[in-house]
């Protein structure tokens, strides 16, 4: 779910996890996560329940033209 979410640009990207990486641990603990860690932790279930209902909804299908996923 999480390599999902990060295709779709639903959660950060590597480069995003791992920026700021000069600063102190504590520095980067205060920024990150006590700051907006309440919101980012909502958001991310709410994503996560969204994208794993849309991904539910497609199908890999095979058709004469080949495979292509399909939501019917």
């Amino acid at each position: 779910m999480v390599a999902c979410m990060q295709y779709n640009q639903l959660s950060k990207s590597n480069s995003e996890i791992f920026k700021d990486t000069e600063f102190s641990q504590l520095h980067r603990l205060i920024s990150n996560n006590i700051m907006m860690g309440g919101y980012t932790l909502g958001d991310y279930l709410i994503n996560t329940v969204i994208c794993g209902a849309i991904y539910n909804n497609y199908r890999l299908v095979d058709t004469p033209t080949g495979k292509k996923f399909m939501s019917r």
